[in-house]
Order: structure tokens, then sequence, then C-alpha cells
């Protein structure tokens, strides 16, 4: 395994391969307590989705050490942690000039030359890679603009949907082995995620078919008990293509009785009648009847019964139950 550190007085950010040759994105991270706990698990997450891509996976992360007053400052501080991981990897990683490989400057090195090295977009990065292909331009890397996926002049994950269009094909090989056929009827889902990311927000317009009961991520508790299948599709795909949505820019008056969009921090949404989705309980209630659960990504988990995140080794939803 590889790793490479870089801090600053703002930001920690680590960066993991599992060998020289590796792939994997780079996010934002929120647990700034085990965030490098995270970043491992993740990357073996990614070694496994790699097997028939590239010999290994890899994946990095950074956090804030500086408290932000609102969703614009947060944006600009963690562009800013952003391009200093960039920098920081660069700084330590080998360059070909020709067939020669090359060591960066004003660094003694003991170990053998390693000039590969490319990241990806990932959540809270999705729309930056051009800046870090931009670093490397800045640093001569060799790479050039295949240093980072995703930017304008490469494949745009979300647009092309590829994780979730493939999630979609294992969806509907389950209806197909239990006899239904969901491209003739509704059905209902609940799900793990937001309508602004790449797999949960392109996974949700797979189909005009889908009843979304219920949603729970990183901000809110998204809760639609007999949703209309016409509407609420119309209402995800704007809120697909409005940048950085949340669960709160939908259309609430376009929510069935019952319903509604509740912030994590107002605690369990309260009692309403005509669902039992209410009360104590969140989106993924196991006395709720759905169909397909879909899951938004590597490292969620489904917690049941009387099972703490802070168990599962989930510190930073620790006060939050599933």
């Amino acid at each position: 395994m590889v790793e490479i550190y870089v801090h600053s007085p703002t930001m920690e950010g680590i960066h993991l391969r599992g060998a020289k040759v590796a792939r994997g994105g780079i996010r934002w991270s929120d647990r700034l307590d085990d965030f490098r706990s995270e970043i491992l698990d993740l990357m073996q997450t990614q070694m496994i989705k790699n097997a028939l891509i590239v010999p290994q996976g890899a994946k990095g992360r950074f956090i804030l050490k500086t408290a932000c007053k609102d969703a614009e400052e947060c944006t600009r501080l963690a562009q800013g942690a952003y391009v200093t991981l960039m920098r920081g990897l660069l700084d330590l990683t080998d360059n070909l000039e020709g067939s020669q490989v090359v060591s960066p400057p004003q660094v003694v090195t003991y170990d053998d030359v390693d000039p590969y090295l490319v990241v990806a977009a990932d959540k809270g990065t999705a729309r930056w890679s051009d800046c870090a292909n931009d670093i490397a331009a800045e640093y001569g890397y060799w790479l050039g603009d295949a240093f980072a996926s995703g930017g304008s002049r490469g494949y745009d994950h979300k647009q092309l949907a590829i994780t979730a269009r493939g999630a979609w094909v294992c969806v509907k090989r389950h209806f197909h082995e239990l006899g239904q056929d969901i491209d003739r009827r509704s059905f209902t889902a609940v799900g793990v995620g937001s309508m602004d990311g790449d797999v949960f927000g392109n996974g949700m317009l797979q189909s005009s078919n889908i009843r979304l009961l219920g949603a729970f991520s990183a901000e809110h508790i998204f809760l639609d008990p007999n949703p209309f299948p016409e509407v609420s599709f119309a209402e995800r795909k704007r809120l697909f293509e409005l940048p950085g949505s949340t669960w709160q820019d939908y259309n609430q008056t376009l929510i069935s009785l019952g319903g509604g969009v509740f912030r994590h921090r107002q605690g369990h949404p309260p009692r309403l009648r005509g669902t039992c989705l209410a009360g104590r309980t969140s989106p993924l209630d196991r006395r709720r009847s759905a169909d397909p659960a879909f899951v938004d990504g590597a490292g969620r988990l489904v917690v049941v019964g009387r099972h703490w995140h802070l168990h599962q080794g989930q510190f930073g939803v620790r006060r939050r139950r599933g």
C-alpha cells in the first residue's frame, strides 16, 4: 500500500493506493474524527470495484479544520483544501520526462520509482477535475489532463451515469427473477442519498415508474408515503439538474399527506397521520414495505434494531438510527 498524507493549518488530507498502479476518487469528508479509517475502508472497496479495470484501487479524502459560516464559504474553503491536497500529492510524485523517471525537486527518495498517480471526481469534488488538471499542467506532470478524470476534456461521471446504469441492470434482474416487469408497472423504493449525487441521482431517474417513499441523505430525511410516479419523477429530475441541490429544494406541495423533508438536527420526524414511516423511524424502517433499497455508493451502512452507527464505525452519524 502507498500512502501520502498532506496537512496545513486549514486542512488534512490522505491518499491511499493498493498498489502503484491504482485508481480512485478524491472525496470531501465530514468525518473529522476517523477520516483515515474511513479512507482505508473505501480504498479496500475500490480495490474490489476495480478488479476488472486496473490492478488495484485507490481513494483520497480531505477534511476542513476551520469552521465556515455558510455553504458558500464551506465550498470555497473546501476547494482551497482540494488544491492543497493536489499540490501535496504532486510534490511527492515522480514524473516522466520522455522515458526518464525524474524525482521531484528537493525530495530524497529511498523507494523504487513511482510516476503513476491519477485521481477522479467523487463526492464533493465532482466539478473540480479541471482545477486538478490545471495544477498537473503547472507541474508539467506527464499525464496532463488524464491526471484527473471527469473534467471538461474527459468523461462526466454524472452525465454518463455509468455506475447507476450498471446498478439498474442488477435491479431489473432482481425483479425479473421475481417474475415482475418494472418497465410496465410502478413499484415502491427507499434509498440512501440525494438527487445531486451521481449514483443515487441517476439511479432514481432510470425509471418513471419509481414510487420513492423515502430517502436518507447526509443532511435530510425525505418522506413521501404515497407518491404519484410521474409527478415525483419530474421533480426528482429537476433536483438532479439543479446544481448543489438537497432534499430541502424538493417542492413540498407535491409531497403526499404525512410526508415532508426534515433536517437531521430536528431529530426524528414528528408523528404524522397516514404513514407508518412517521414517529421514531427513518425511511429505511423495516416495518414499511418497499421493493428495492437503493444505496448511494460505498461506505453506507443500513443499521437495524438497536444497533448504533458508533458500533459500526460510523462516527459521523452516531446519533442517528436507521
